[in-house]
């Protein structure tokens, strides 16, 4: 047993880590369609790994923070946000991109749909000498800057962004992926609240598992695509 010095609760993101590390493997091991939603969801994996592995390295470097170098204090923090950031961003484009919504569109939207999470990771990036999304200073240690709610805001944009791109192409998708993309946003949003109501508990990773097995064992489904005969 681990002795952790921060009083976080890790249990969801410990429990979380081996079943996506076991997803990442089978996933890369197995034949998979030479499609952007293939890379995307790849992306969306990885960065929500990362995402756990640095949320629980970042709260233990956050609570010894005068122990440790500012560099690695701040470098692990925005790993964290930046990963927090593309998973979302990773979710939505992969929606948009399997239910075709952005054929609808010019072709310049998929950028357009880029900059709230581009903007965030600039500030994220940016944090050490503007303060905006965290700092790390006397007496406090680690505290959450004027923009941190910027974060949850993005993130929310994009769950509605993703159910958006449902209800557009709601007639030229089978029920069963409706309900499979409907779900696993409504679980982030779930995620999401309770994150903000349990803040002392690492949930979010393992949420967004969740809404990842959904996508793997119905949208993702290898043997959706395996030739019937």
């Amino acid at each position: 047993m681990f002795n952790w010095i921060s009083p976080y609760n890790y249990d969801f993101a410990l429990a979380a880590i081996p079943i996506q590390v076991i997803l990442l493997i089978f996933y890369c091991a197995r034949r998979n369609l030479p499609v952007r939603a293939t890379k995307i969801f790849l992306i969306l994996m990885c960065a929500n790994l990362i995402m756990t592995i640095s949320d629980i390295a970042a709260c233990e470097i956050d609570e010894a923070w005068m122990k440790n170098p500012l560099w690695l204090v701040y470098g692990m923090n925005i790993v964290y946000f930046i990963a927090f950031i593309t998973r979302s961003w990773a979710l939505f484009d992969f929606t948009a991109d399997t239910t075709h919504t952005y054929s609808h569109f010019h072709r310049s939207i998929r950028a357009i749909m880029a900059v709230p999470a581009m903007a965030v990771i600039v500030m994220t990036l940016s944090t050490p000498l503007t303060g905006w999304i965290f700092s790390v200073k006397w007496p406090g240690g680690y505290g959450s800057g004027i923009a941190y709610r910027t974060i949850y805001i993005v993130i929310v944009f994009y769950i509605i962004a993703s159910l958006a791109c449902v209800v557009i192409r709601w007639r030229h998708m089978e029920n069963f992926y409706r309900m499979s993309i409907i779900g696993c946003n409504a679980i982030l949003l779930v995620g999401v609240m309770i994150r903000n109501l349990f803040n002392d508990v690492l949930v979010t990773s393992y949420i967004s598992l969740l809404a990842i097995l959904i996508i793997y064992l119905t949208v993702q489904n290898p043997g959706l695509y395996r030739d019937r005969k």
